[in-house]
């Protein structure tokens, strides 16, 4: 290791273009974002190893290699300093010779900042013959290494690791979760195993919402009946007025957030299609449409009132 750099990160999330989820880094960096501001990302610690031909992603425990750029694959590293949640963040743009789009990592640097993570990738993409030196402040392997992965601020509990065991009492929606996850433990195995956890946390807030829509439904209900009871309009009692406040549909904006959970959802489930089972991908499409159209009908409603 002596012509390797060696830095601790945590890898946050990586985006691949061929799937069509983002269209470019700037939007990967949105959606980074949003994930981080709904608190639903995952980080995996791991040493990001800066060699002579390659930078090379290993587990901290086992040093297994996880993933493998090749400098030549290597089409941008930047330092972002714009994201709010991640003040010292690393972003990488590889893609290999087989593939037809590129890949996007982020990575959040504590120990090492992430300009200087970059720096030291730059040097050796632009010099990969010349030979390196191991940077004074690079970290040194550790003999133990604790929390393999850790939630990044998770609202509700997380889901460890998959296959993660179907919930003792299903909720109305989306009834099945996304269970299985066929492979072993490699980089593409632990992709999938977060957002499969991701997945079930936008099903968990689509699954809010509908409960609210059903709460503001039921609201109305009974203020209508107590109005047709009515001969003449008196003045709205404090009952009255609570139940206007229920049957108040939520903001434009909260619609706006669950129409783009549904949308995160479809683009995750075409991503897991070959990773997950019991249910299938296919299944789960399934239950996520009734409620989209339910939701779809009541804007349209809306609009036209």
């Amino acid at each position: 290791m002596t012509n390797i750099s060696r830095y601790l990160v945590n890898h946050l999330l990586t985006f691949s273009l061929k799937d069509g989820e983002v269209i470019n880094v700037e939007e990967a960096q949105a959606r980074l974002s949003f994930l981080a501001q709904s608190k639903k990302l995952w980080s995996q610690q791991m040493f990001l190893d800066v060699g002579v031909k390659a930078v090379q992603l290993r587990d901290i425990q086992n040093q297994d290699e996880l993933e493998k750029y090749p400098f030549a694959s290597i089409f941008r590293c930047d330092a972002v300093h714009t994201e709010k949640h991640f003040p010292s963040l690393l972003q990488l743009v590889c893609q290999s010779a087989d593939q037809k789009k590129p890949d996007i990592l982020f990575f959040n640097c504590e120990d090492v900042k992430a300009q200087q993570i970059c720096d030291d990738i730059a040097r050796a993409v632009s010099a990969p013959s010349t030979g390196r030196s191991k940077k004074p402040d690079a970290l040194r392997l550790p003999q133990s290494g604790g929390g393999m992965i850790d939630p990044y601020e998770i609202p509700s509990h997380p889901i460890p690791h998959a296959p993660n065991a179907p919930p003792a009492n299903p909720p109305p929606y989306p009834g099945p979760r996304a269970n299985g996850i066929n492979g072993g433990q490699d980089i593409s195995f632990l992709r999938a195993e977060r957002e499969v956890g991701i997945l079930n946390h936008c099903f968990d807030d689509i699954e809010n919402f509908m409960g609210k829509l059903q709460q503001n439904a039921d609201a109305a209900t009974v203020l209508n009946q107590k109005k047709k009871k009515k001969k003449k309009s008196k003045k709205q009692s404090a009952e009255e007025d609570l139940l206007t406040a229920k049957a108040r549909p939520p903001a434009e904006e909260e619609f706006v957030d669950v129409f783009q959970k549904f949308k995160y959802c479809f683009s995750l489930l075409a991503r897991l299609k070959s990773t997950i089972s019991n249910p299938s991908s296919e299944e789960l499409v399934h239950h996520v449409l009734k409620p989209l159209d339910m939701v779809s009908a009541l804007t349209i409603h809306a609009s036209t009132c």
